[in-house]
């Protein structure tokens, strides 16, 4: 029942475009977080680089054989990005 695109099930290839988006935005945010210092975009940043780590261990299916501790591995990144998000957002 997984929808494909090109014989590879979208869901991965959507990982992998998220992965690509969120580290071009962790580098973005990084530099920005270089250029004036302020913690709360070093915390956004953090949060860019957690979620493009989560994604490319969803992708990485494409990759390697299905691992199973993956899912939960991936459910904890994402849960630490909105964390870090939500620090950042809050702090002064």
């Amino acid at each position: 029942g997984d929808i494909t695109l090109l014989g590879v099930e979208l869901e991965l290839v959507l990982a992998i475009v998220n992965t690509c988006i969120a580290l071009f935005l962790f580098f973005l945010s990084f530099i920005a977080y270089r250029r004036d210092k302020r913690k709360r975009i070093l915390y956004v940043s953090i949060a860019f680089l957690l979620f493009a780590v989560k994604n490319f261990l969803v992708s990485s299916e494409l990759f390697l054989v299905e691992i199973s501790w993956i899912d939960p591995i991936t459910v904890i990144l994402e849960f630490f990005a909105m964390i870090v998000f939500f620090y950042g957002v809050i702090r002064k």
